[in-house]
């Protein structure tokens, strides 16, 4: 039997990386393969030095072929790829897809070109569910000014703005294709948390 794909989406400061800490310890995904993207190595490490602003900007249609081209290599490599282990049976959680993709790279991409350029990785492998956090650009300005770190390029108000409505017209895009839950992220950790265990009830 294959196993589920589960991505978690949400702008900057939606809760994405706490509410995947408390997935580890769901009883079904304790085998679970945790991911994200951009990846580490290779295209992945190139494109996150550009976002951290420690690279040229590259033209927005380069980026976008970047994040597929990482993608891509993600999803089919031979061995540790997301569709060899889906294939095995395993299940995987994942921090951001293509919906990211829509909504970041549709900052300064068309979305149909973005749109475009993705449909070979939604053909090779579609998620079994999206959950989407759902943060308003001023409540997720407030939570990263509070960590006190470096803004990357993504990090203020305007951008946070227009890539939360990008987020809502990728999920209408994906709807025929993919199932996407939006959950209220301006809640308690643990009420988040139950919330999605709730929506997981469904797959696993």
């Amino acid at each position: 039997m294959a196993g589920k794909f589960i991505v978690l989406e949400g702008i900057d400061g939606a809760g994405k990386s706490t509410q995947i800490e408390l997935l580890k310890q769901h009883p079904k995904l304790k085998d679970a393969h945790f991911t994200f993207e951009p990846t580490s190595e290779g295209i992945g490490a190139i494109i996150r030095q550009q976002i951290r602003q420690e690279l040229p900007d590259y033209t927005p249609q380069t980026m976008a072929a970047l994040l597929v081209a990482d993608r891509l290599e993600h999803l089919t490599h031979p061995t540790t790829g997301l569709l060899a282990r889906i294939q095995s049976g395993q299940h995987i959680v994942a921090d951001r897809y293509v919906l990211s993709s829509l909504a970041y790279q549709g900052l300064t991409a068309p979305i149909p070109l973005v749109w475009a350029l993705n449909q070979p990785c939604l053909d090779i492998l579609k998620p079994d569910i999206t959950i989407f956090l759902e943060l308003t650009p001023s409540q997720s300005m407030e939570r990263i000014t509070a960590r006190g770190e470096a803004l990357d390029s993504f990090e203020t108000t305007p951008k946070l703005e227009r890539i939360y409505q990008n987020y809502l017209d990728g999920i209408r895009l994906m709807e025929d294709d993919s199932r996407v839950e939006r959950i209220n992220a301006n809640q308690s950790p643990s009420e988040v948390a139950k919330s999605i265990h709730t929506k997981l009830q469904t797959i696993l």
